[in-house]
């Protein structure tokens, strides 16, 4: 599915910019694959899943292609979306890079420069693996099936939406963002919303699981069991942002940091803590996949 290319709307034009958002279309495999995330049956939505990647062939090649990458370095290819998703990714990671690459094809992110999808869609993953990390969460919490994970996934989904629909003034927000400037302050500045707004009207326009608005919208107002969510989502993505300021610039070829343009307003460390030791407490091996995953399934505009 083609990204649809919308109309610039100008600095400042936020009810403009809004309308915009309501032309955005969620893809029915997306939508399918988020229906799984609330299964009862951990086995079922497993098989559901497997049957929706089936159906749709150009998702089928692209995760059949990772799983067949050499970051798996398997001793035989697989060639059956159910032995990808079973024996090779598992069902979270097949699940969130399944909906991950479908969403993508909404969005056209070429056009905002600063912008970097790589480390948009790695630190998503990590975000996700992050947020259910029992080493992070209160004693004797039990998490909503899938919800964290989903949350910690599309927390940034309002800022690619206004990469797509803003590419030029979101860019230079990108760019203006410091630590006495945030970004959700910057892109105010600049287009009259902010990420967190965007997010809230596009799950409104896709229908998407409610818990998503309430943990990464303007107003955390969600608990579960008394426990607030998005603490506990916020601190996954800063902890990931610091593994790809800190630890990341080592798994590539060169030794210089990208700019700091694909995340939100927690991409750079708190001033007077260490963005070492934050991204000491992310497990390398975890980080390392998310990274090699994304380099298999997003190419270099």
């Amino acid at each position: 599915m083609s990204a649809t290319v919308l109309p610039q709307p100008t600095a400042g034009d936020a009810h403009a910019l809004i309308s915009r958002l309501q032309y955005l279309a969620l893809p029915q495999t997306a939508l399918r694959c988020l229906e799984t995330v609330s299964a009862q049956d951990p086995a079922a939505a497993a098989e559901r899943l497997c049957k929706v990647i089936a159906s749709d062939p150009p998702l089928t090649a692209r995760l059949l292609g990772v799983a067949n990458s050499a970051f798996f370095a398997l001793p035989r290819p697989v060639f059956e979306v159910r032995s990808a998703v079973m024996n090779v990714l598992g069902f979270d990671l097949a699940r969130n890079l399944a909906l991950s690459m479908a969403m993508s094809d909404c969005f056209d992110v070429r056009r905002c420069h600063p912008f970097d999808l790589r480390r948009y869609w790695t630190t998503a993953l990590l975000t996700a693996h992050l947020a259910t990390d029992r080493a992070y969460l209160p004693t004797g919490y039990e998490a909503p099936p899938g919800g964290l994970e989903i949350c910690g996934l599309l927390r940034n989904l309002g800022l690619l939406t206004l990469v797509h629909v803003a590419p030029q003034p979101t860019g230079v927000a990108l760019c203006r963002r410091t630590e006495d400037l945030p970004l959700s302050a910057a892109l105010r500045m600049e287009i009259g919303i902010d990420h967190r707004q965007a997010l809230e009207v596009i799950v409104g326009r896709w229908k998407l699981p409610g818990l998503i608005a309430e943990v990464g919208g303007r107003t955390p107002t969600c608990s579960v069991d008394g426990v607030q969510l998005r603490p506990i989502v916020e601190q996954a993505h800063e902890r990931a942002c610091q593994w790809w300021e800190t630890a990341r610039p080592g798994l590539e070829n060169s030794a210089t940091t990208a700019p700091d343009t694909g995340n939100g307003d927690a991409a750079r460390p708190p001033q007077g803590t260490s963005a070492r030791t934050g991204a000491g407490a992310v497990p390398a091996a975890v980080a390392e996949r998310c990274f090699r995953l994304v380099e298999c399934c997003v190419p270099v505009h």
